[in-house]
């Protein structure tokens, strides 16, 4: 496995966040599935362990290399900004393909309304 340092970078919360679909945790390690890519990641404090990808890879993909206090500081002008900055530090927008990431948001919201519309038939009982 090869590695790289990171700060400021919480994997969980960047994975968790809804902006990724196709990954899967299995014990302590995610398995993402990006474009034709298949790879294995997981965090270990400050130090990404990762297989199937190489480094440039990573630090694209999970913009390793934005100058994030620079970030949190252009938003942090209230406080309730401040409070969601407390409560999702370390989560990071990822680079993917636009088209890839829109398929995905076409597919949950029809998921959303199907689901939405078998609740409906069960109206009467509500």
């Amino acid at each position: 496995m090869d590695s790289i340092n990171v700060s400021d970078f919480d994997l969980e919360k960047t994975l968790k966040c809804g902006q990724l679909f196709r990954y899967d945790k299995k014990e302590n390690s995610y398995f993402i599935s990006h474009r034709d890519r298949l790879f294995k990641i997981r965090q270990e404090k400050s130090q990404l362990l990762f297989s199937g990808v190489d480094r440039e890879f990573i630090s694209d993909f999970f913009r390793l290399n934005d100058d994030y206090e620079a970030i949190i500081k252009s938003i942090s002008n209230d406080e309730f900004m401040r409070e969601v900055i407390d409560h999702n530090y370390g989560m990071r927008l990822m680079r993917q393909d636009p088209w890839e990431y829109q398929l995905h948001v076409f597919r949950k919201k029809h998921n959303s309304q199907n689901q939405a519309e078998s609740f409906d038939d069960f109206g009467d009982i509500w």
